[in-house]
């Protein structure tokens, strides 16, 4: 799959931002979003849910990975699991609705229902 151009990547980090403000205001302490080849991955720390207790180093959990499909309403989605080995990994899944694919909204919402 091809590289998502910064300008997509910029308007994925601002939806989501303004995505987690509306919606997730109360419990997401705070986020980042960081492209790397075909992939955006999101971070998040959620408040009072540390996933691991002893990391008391200021960074971010793994939340999800989005691969651009080739628009900015369509990506894939990969769930961040912490019980696949010593660092964890991600595993493509199935948002609500069923598909493998969505909005970066409808992706962050899948993947922090857990925190809900």
């Amino acid at each position: 799959m091809a590289k998502p151009p910064e300008s997509v990547v910029s308007r994925v980090e601002k939806r989501i931002k303004e995505h987690v403000q509306k919606h997730w205001s109360k419990k997401v302490e705070s986020f980042t979003v960081r492209a790397r080849g075909s992939f955006v991955y999101i971070d998040a720390r959620f408040v009072g849910f540390p996933i691991f207790e002893e990391d008391d180093d200021g960074e971010l959990e793994p939340l999800c990975r989005l691969r651009y499909l080739g628009r900015e309403d369509e990506w894939e989605f990969a769930f961040f699991s912490c019980s696949r080995g010593n660092r964890g990994a991600y595993e493509l899944s199935y948002l609500n609705n069923g598909q493998p694919f969505g909005t970066p909204e409808e992706c962050f919402d899948c993947a922090a229902f857990v925190w809900r």
